[in-house]
C-alpha cells in the first residue's frame, strides 16, 4: 500500500509541474491554437472569463489541495 501512495505522490507532483509549466508557456508565449491567442487576435465572440494570472492561481490552489490530501493519506496509512 505504501508503494502505491508513493507512486501516487510522484504522479501528482509530476502532473502538477507539467500543468503549471504548460499554463505558463501558453500564457507567456501565445502559442498558436490557444484560447489566449485567439482572444488577443479577436477571434472569439465571447472572451474567456479568466485571464492567465487567475487561471494560474486556481491551478496552484487545486494542486496544493490534491497534494495535501495525498500526503495526509500517506501519513495516515504509515501510522
Amino acid at each position: 500500500m505504501k508503494s502505491y501512495l508513493n507512486k501516487l505522490i510522484y504522479i501528482v507532483a509530476c502532473s502538477s509541474i507539467g500543468l503549471v509549466s504548460l499554463s505558463v508557456i501558453t500564457c507567456s508565449f501565445m502559442l498558436p491554437g490557444s484560447i489566449n491567442r485567439a482572444n488577443v487576435l479577436g477571434g472569439l465572440k465571447n472572451s474567456p472569463p479568466l485571464d492567465c494570472k487567475e487561471s494560474e492561481r486556481r491551478g496552484y490552489e487545486t494542486l496544493l489541495a490534491i497534494l495535501t490530501t495525498v500526503i495526509a493519506l500517506k501519513t495516515r496509512v504509515d501510522d
